[in-house]
């Protein structure tokens, strides 16, 4: 290890740690001995000519081991920022955006048939002496260990992409947002506080946004907020909670329906009320009675201070043992998208290929027997991923405003949620959200659109064990978390509303804007996928033939001034 050292300074490398590892493919069985070790060396790339000098280093040190007849050792210098997780920003600069629109049709085809599950364009930032940030193209996928990805794929796509922009190939299983641990796996440790995502607030008659909902016992997601719906036949007015298919797709009712087909209000399956959702879901129903366990342990000492609480965590107990799963109901399913993908005719022509479009471009190197992707989606342009449900609740099941104030938002406390604006593509905008995990978290929406390959693999952004998929390639906004330590959508924030972080106050009341619906998240590059609200709520209306009545479209689109008729 001397040696390295040596041959590091001596080449002029700004280095922090050099380590020996085992390089093991993602999740490939068997012992570590089986395969080479690896000399990684942690340094700074934004030093004057790095890349030169790490050349020289790894070329010498590579050279000295196989001297030693350790040729069965690589080496590996990567930068410091890199190495353990991704520095990243939205793409906000109009220029980026213009350069990646210029080729990404190109890009996107240079994929072919490998096996990728998500594409974000995000802003990295790299090195430490002088920080560097560049555009660069995140591909996450399955299958990274084929040949053809080094070989082929990734020197295409240098060559092809613009000037300054990074590919980055990761390896992982981007899953959707709703993932969480069966409660009969987590054990109450005396000194370990079990995970908990409810409170007592959360069993009253009215249920908050952003709380805790699921139709299995096992999983759970988040109920977004209030939507009303309106029958034009009948005038009747329907209360609903709003989440997302996958969440409800768990239900042995749900499982039946075909791929890319929706629940309709007026399918048998909605009206006999088949699909009951709970809210607390009874995963979290359960870990809330273990969390009120694990306090009646920790205050039973005996001590005199302890008494009172140990008092108030028995009474604790006793009450939300009361709340069985009737008492929990928070509606049956009225309606769901189905796993499909919709056009978004909100969008001029322009937009719309400009955003989305992928042609066919055909190069030396594709077999005659490949479906290109053009083929795949018949030279349209790409759709919109849809992932909604409806509940039908009670008249005043579902609370129709923000819960509790945050530092971290903007967001009014108890402000309205029964509005919505359209987002302009071109623009990025800073939003926040309120989920059953994580809570309020704020973040920014990239100019640059998210690609999503949806599968029945484990690769997949939706669980492996749901049968039906989207079984296309479909468009989505990313969201990027403005806090480097937290997601904005974690494992069971799926179903979150997404709303502009901006205070909206008039003379009448206070308001929240909602812009999207939460729905996956990508928890390797840490991007966060929703659907824009104003074509959730088209696909609703064209799903059920209802109207929605709340929340209701406010005309232009996201940050532009509230009309003054509200003021």
């Amino acid at each position: 290890m001397f040696e390295v050292h040596q041959i590091l300074r001596e080449a002029s490398v700004r280095y922090y740690d050099v380590e020996v590892v085992i390089r093991k493919p993602f999740k490939t069985p068997g012992p570590d001995s089986e395969y080479n070790k690896t000399v990684i060396v942690l340094a700074d790339i934004s030093v004057v000519d790095a890349h030169a000098n790490w050349a020289i280093a790894a070329r010498t040190i590579l050279e000295r081991l196989i001297a030693l007849g350790r040729d069965d050792i690589n080496v590996e210098i990567v930068d410091v920022e890199a190495a353990w997780e991704f520095n990243n920003a939205v793409v906000e600069d109009d220029e980026t955006v213009q350069a990646w629109h210029n080729v990404h049709i190109q890009m996107m085809q240079e994929l072919g048939e490998m096996q990728w599950n998500s594409i974000d364009i995000l802003m990295r930032s790299l090195g430490q002496v002088k920080q560097t940030t560049s555009p660069t193209m995140y591909i996450t996928a399955s299958d990274t260990n084929d040949p053809k990805w080094w070989d082929e794929v990734l020197p295409r796509l240098r060559q092809a992409a613009p000037v300054g922009f990074d590919i980055e190939l990761i390896h992982g299983d981007p899953v959707i947002g709703h993932h969480t641990t069966p409660p009969d796996e987590e054990r109450i440790i005396r000194d370990k506080e079990p995970d908990n995502f409810t409170s007592l607030d959360h069993y009253g008659p009215i249920v908050p946004m952003g709380s805790s909902v699921g139709v299995e016992p096992e999983f759970s997601g988040t109920a977004g907020g209030y939507i009303e719906l309106r029958d034009q036949a009948t005038a009747e007015v329907v209360h609903c909670a709003i989440t997302n298919h996958h969440i409800i797709a768990r239900h042995t009712d749900a499982k039946a329906v075909e791929l890319g087909t929706p629940i309709t209000a007026s399918r048998t399956l909605a009206n006999e009320r088949k699909i009951p959702a709970q809210s607390p879901s009874d995963a979290d129903h359960l870990r809330m009675q273990k969390h009120a366990a694990w306090r009646m342990q920790i205050y039973d000492s005996g001590d005199d201070e302890d008494k009172q609480a140990l008092k108030n965590a028995t009474a604790q107990a006793k009450t939300i043992d009361t709340f069985d799963k009737d008492s929990r109901l928070l509606g049956h399913v009225l309606a769901t998208s189905g796993y499909r993908g919709v056009e978004n005719a909100m969008y001029t022509a322009a937009q719309t290929i400009k955003f989305s479009r992928v042609i066919d471009l055909k190069y030396a190197e594709t077999k005659a027997a490949e479906q290109s992707l053009h083929e795949k989606i018949n030279g349209q342009v790409l759709d919109w991923a849809m992932d909604w449900a409806v509940i039908e609740t009670a008249q005043r099941r579902m609370h129709k405003r923000t819960p509790t104030a945050t530092k971290k938002a903007v967001v009014p406390f108890f402000a309205y949620t029964d509005e919505y604006q359209t987002i302009d593509p071109h623009k990025s905008y800073d939003v926040a959200k309120f989920g059953r995990t994580s809570e309020w978290t704020t973040g920014k929406i990239s100019k640059i659109g998210s690609y999503l390959r949806l599968r029945h693999d484990r690769a997949s952004v939706v669980p492996a064990e749901l049968e039906p998929r989207f079984g296309k390639i479909v468009l989505a906004y990313g969201i990027l978390s403005n806090d480097k330590n937290e997601e904005f959508l974690a494992p069971g924030d799926s179903g979150s509303l997404v709303l502009l972080q901006t205070s909206i106050i008039t003379q009448k009341r206070k308001k929240a804007m909602v812009v999207g619906l939460g729905f996956a998240a990508n928890l390797l590059t840490r991007v966060a996928y929703m659907m824009p609200m104003d074509l959730v709520i088209r696909d609703i209306e064209s799903v059920t033939g209802f109207t929605v009545t709340s929340p209701t479209l406010v005309q232009g689109v996201a940050g532009d001034e509230i009309p003054s008729d509200d003021l």
